[in-house]
C-alpha cells in the first residue's frame, strides 16, 4: 500500500496560471501557486504573517478550464495529494489538486458544467 498525504488549503493565487503538457502522459494541465498566510503571534499581539507557498497542478479536464481562467489574488480552496521535497535547503510543497473552488466573500461560487451537475463532489460544488 502506498502512502498518501491528502491536503486541504485555502490561499490566494500568487502567480497567473500556466497551461502545460505533461511529458509523462501527454495530457494538458494547469499549474499555479497559492500563498497560505499564517499569522505570527508574539505574546498577545499579532506581529506579522508567515507565508507558505504551495505549487499546484490540475489535470482534471473540467478543472483545467476553470484554473486557467483564475487571476492573481483570487482566493481559492484546493484539495489533493501533497508532496514535500527539500532542494538546496528549501522546502517545496507540490500538490496535484483534485478539487478547486473559487471563494468570494467567504462563499463558494457555483458554476457546474451541466445543469444539475455537482461534479460528484457534493456541496460546495467545485468547478
Amino acid at each position: 500500500m502506498a502512502d498518501l498525504l491528502y491536503c486541504h488549503a485555502i490561499g490566494r493565487l500568487g502567480r497567473a496560471p500556466e497551461t502545460a503538457i505533461s511529458q509523462r502522459s501527454g495530457k494538458q494541465f494547469v499549474k499555479f501557486t497559492i500563498a497560505v498566510n499564517k499569522p505570527v503571534i508574539q505574546g498577545q499581539a499579532k506581529t506579522d504573517s508567515q507565508t507558505t507557498w504551495i505549487y499546484v497542478a490540475v489535470f482534471d479536464h473540467n478543472l483545467v478550464q476553470l484554473a486557467s481562467s483564475l487571476t492573481v489574488g483570487t482566493l481559492v480552496y484546493v484539495a489533493g495529494n501533497l508532496s514535500v521535497t527539500v532542494k538546496n535547503g528549501k522546502t517545496w510543497l507540490d500538490m496535484i489538486a483534485h478539487s478547486v473552488i473559487v471563494l468570494r466573500n467567504g462563499r463558494s461560487e457555483h458554476r457546474p458544467d451541466e445543469p444539475g451537475d455537482d461534479g460528484g463532489f457534493g456541496d460546495p460544488t467545485p468547478f
